[in-house]
């Protein structure tokens, strides 16, 4: 089974979700790939994917999407910093070609100012260490930030606005599984 995933799902839940898939299935041999949703639509609709885990349904009509549980964001500072002034203090987002990162900068344009520093990263475990170490701030799901706040390394922070929660959705081509891959 050919598998796409998100970042954020890739370290929040998708362990537990091989480990049980392969318990249930135990011939079946899966090839992961970890990507921003942009590319994983992509490579949904052109097949390179059979099941995509990605943020945000896939409005194509031959695309089938179930609704995931959603990721609630949290702002981030490495822990024992003063107050956070995001007028002087680096952002550190998702990836520049995702709705987060898009959504994210938007909003602080309005509400911050246009010279607003936004550092972007498709890789959320690096953007928390970044965070950890004091060289920017941001916006991420706790299940991800767990790690670093039960070391004490971030603490949670209230800038004003929180960003809109992830939504994600499993999807895959509504087509007959036997049809695509005949044996």
């Amino acid at each position: 089974m050919r598998l796409g995933a998100s970042e954020t799902i890739a370290q929040a839940w998708l362990p537990a979700f091989i480990q049980a898939f392969s318990t249930q299935y135990p011939r079946v041999n899966v090839d992961l790939t970890v990507d921003i949703s942009i590319n994983l639509r992509s490579a949904l609709l052109e097949r390179r994917l059979d099941l995509a885990f990605l943020m945000d349904p896939v409005s194509e009509f031959s695309v089938k999407n179930i609704a995931l549980p959603q990721f609630d964001l949290h702002w981030y500072k490495s822990s024992g910093t003063g107050e956070v002034d995001l007028s002087a203090t680096p952002i550190i987002s998702y990836s520049t070609q995702t709705r987060p990162y898009r959504e994210l900068t938007s909003k602080l344009a309005r509400r911050v100012g246009p010279k607003t520093r936004v550092f972007s990263s498709a890789s959320l475990s690096a953007s928390l260490k970044m965070i950890a170490a004091g060289i920017a701030v941001g916006p991420h799901p706790r299940v991800l930030a767990g790690p670093h706040l039960a070391a004490d390394e971030v603490e949670v922070f209230d800038p004003g606005f929180v960003p809109p929660p992830l939504e994600f959705t499993a999807s895959y081509v509504a087509e007959d599984w036997h049809k695509v891959h005949p044996q």
